[in-house]
């Protein structure tokens, strides 16, 4: 038997009526509920997807009741012009879930209703809109054909083809581009979950919104779930239409301002005096609980490869580690002294609930900072640390005798605190940094090392300056060279400028005792739409490196600056070594 074709509003009011579990009249005052579960299983057209859906506001049309039914109609409704016009908007209530279009066809053999015409259905937040809406009024799923529009939960995702089942608020949908932030993601198919919570088939992910993307991510299955995090497993990632690199997995957050940490994709290249030209590179080998686990690795050409691995539990308390053979020093009063952690452990209480494998506090007050955006924060940020370890000295380049190489065990104390704003009446200052450690050796020597560290900063457009202040006291004596402080008192200078795509820095060490430029550091960056090579030169070291990031894959708030050690964290000084370090509150 032929469909009935622009079925007039009685007509369909009538086979709206007739079907079991299709129409309900709800009582008054009571609320449509969804009906009651079909026990026949669906037929494969019958099959619907679950898709994301705002409420829009639409013409309300009605559907006029037969003489021998009662379907479920829009309260309130105004009288429906003559049966047998086909009326623009019309609306029809089916079992909670509201079905609108200009056209409505009904097939008698299967049941099946068919909308064309601005079709459209939604019930609470779900909403679907497409070409062509096929709905199985016994079990409420729907099949929606040309251009698909999903809404669910405040999430948009659009497709050629999507089922969908109200009720289980579950289905699919068919060759769909997601964004999610500033990721772009194309599937050959969504499976839509309650929650939401999606995964996507046969996925390609990238941050490039050119038609023909720089690069892309692509991946069998990846797991999303909006506003939190989405992650991809067995990724193949191509540069210019060329596969580059294969990884187990990865994963990004979709919060807001939220750093990702995990490793560029890229290593680091550099050249210096003492290591000739080399290679670095940070690898994420696991970021799941309990334990985040981290490496390094550097090969130069003119000195032993150095790496290790670090460790470290999420939350406010975090227990960390590392075990690292030949890391940079915090204290490079002997140039490119290094020091082995074999290992080094302790516990860290710190605000912070996500894991930082192998990083302990700075040694020194000028490492002491906070996030950018925390900036104009009048609330003070407190950490504490507890650690122990067996450490090697490496010689560095000054045949000063405390810089020699030795070995010694260390037990340390460590407390601090920092004030990004501080307001003194009218005038305000920033970054109020105190800082104190007590260190213990096996040799039964003491180190006391107390730190203090103000500065102004202001901004003028895109232009950033700022001066800050760094005190330090010591007591006691320390076997160790890395573990004593490079400056008792400096001034450091800084200029930054940021625009959208190109960044630039520079600060400066200056000795506080007589003057003097103890340390300098360049920095700039320049953003071609998604890849971003950033280079550093730091004139103490007499070292260039070059670094090509590409955005929303390279991970700039963990990395430590080059020449930095891996096991302390950057915080201080990340925004001005790292221009890049908030690229998540840069416009794009």
């Amino acid at each position: 038997m032929k469909p009935i074709r622009n079925l007039p509003p009685a007509v369909l009011a009538a086979l709206l009526a007739a079907t079991p579990a299709l129409a309900q009249t709800p009582a008054p005052n009571e609320p449509v509920g969804p009906a009651p579960e079909a026990t026949a299983a669906p037929r494969p057209d019958e099959q619907a997807a679950q898709a994301p859906v705002a409420q829009a506001p639409v013409a309300q049309a009605t559907v006029a009741q037969a003489p021998a039914a009662q379907p479920a109609v829009q309260p309130g409704a105004a009288q429906p012009p003559a049966a047998g016009a086909a009326q623009p908007g019309t609306q029809v209530l089916v079992g909670g879930v509201t079905v609108e279009g200009q056209e409505f066809e009904s097939d008698p053999e299967t049941g099946l209703i068919t909308v064309s015409g601005d079709a459209r259905a939604f019930r609470g937040t779900d909403e679907i809109r497409a070409t062509r809406l096929i709905m199985n009024p016994r079990t409420r799923q729907l099949t929606a054909e040309g251009n698909v529009v999903i809404r669910q939960g405040g999430q948009e995702l659009r497709g050629t083809r999507a089922t969908y089942n109200f009720d289980e608020r579950q289905g699919q949908i068919d060759t769909i581009t997601l964004a999610l932030n500033d990721y772009f993601i194309r599937a050959d198919q969504i499976l839509l979950k309650p929650g939401p919570v999606y995964q996507a088939r046969r996925a390609r992910i990238t941050t490039c919104g050119l038609e023909r993307p720089h690069y892309e991510v692509y991946s069998r299955v990846v797991d999303i779930i909006p506003d939190q995090r989405f992650t991809a497993q067995n990724i193949g990632v191509d540069l210019a239409g060329l596969r580059l690199a294969t990884l187990p997995s990865f994963s990004r957050s979709l919060r807001p301002r939220e750093g990702d940490e995990t490793e560029s994709l890229y290593p680091r290249v550099g050249y210096d005096n003492r290591n000739g030209f080399f290679l670095e590179k940070d690898f994420t080998l696991r970021r799941d609980a309990p334990v985040w686990l981290d490496a390094n690795v550097r090969l130069a050409t003119s000195r032993d490869p150095s790496g290790g691995f670090l460790a470290g539990t999420a939350g406010r308390t975090q227990f960390v580690g590392a075990l690292f053979y030949r890391d940079d020093a915090d204290n490079q009063r002997s140039r490119f002294l290094q020091v082995s952690r074999l290992p080094e452990v302790g516990v860290v209480w710190r605000p912070n609930d996500r894991a930082a494998p192998g990083r302990f506090l700075p040694h020194q007050v000028g490492g002491v900072g906070f996030p950018n955006f925390l900036e104009r924060s009048r609330s003070w940020r407190l950490a504490a640390e507890l650690s122990a370890g067996f450490f090697r000295q490496h010689r560095g380049e000054d045949n000063r005798a405390e810089g020699d190489s030795r070995n010694g065990s260390r037990l340390k104390a460590q407390a601090q605190a920092v004030l990004p704003l501080l307001k003194l009446g009218p005038v305000s200052l920033n970054g109020l940094r105190l800082m104190v450690r007590q260190n213990v050796y096996d040799t039964g020597e003491a180190f006391s090392v107390f730190g203090t560290g103000i500065g102004k900063h202001f901004r003028t457009g895109n232009w950033r300056f700022g001066v800050d202040r760094l005190d330090q006291f010591t007591a006691g004596t320390t076997p160790f060279l890395f573990d004593d402080v490079e400056l008792r008192q400096e001034w450091r200078p800084r200029v930054e400028y940021h625009t959208r795509n190109f960044n630039f820095s520079y600060f400066a060490r200056v000795r506080g005792e007589r003057g003097g430029l103890y340390d300098q550091v360049f920095a700039v960056s320049k953003l071609f739409h998604c890849i971003e090579p950033r280079l550093t030169y730091r004139a103490r070291r007499n070292q260039i490196s070059l670094e090509v990031r590409i955005a929303g894959l390279s991970g700039f708030n963990r990395s430590s600056p080059v020449g930095e050690p891996r096991t302390s964290e950057p915080v201080d000084t990340t925004h001005i070594l790292n221009p890049t370090v908030d690229h998540e509150e840069r416009p794009r």
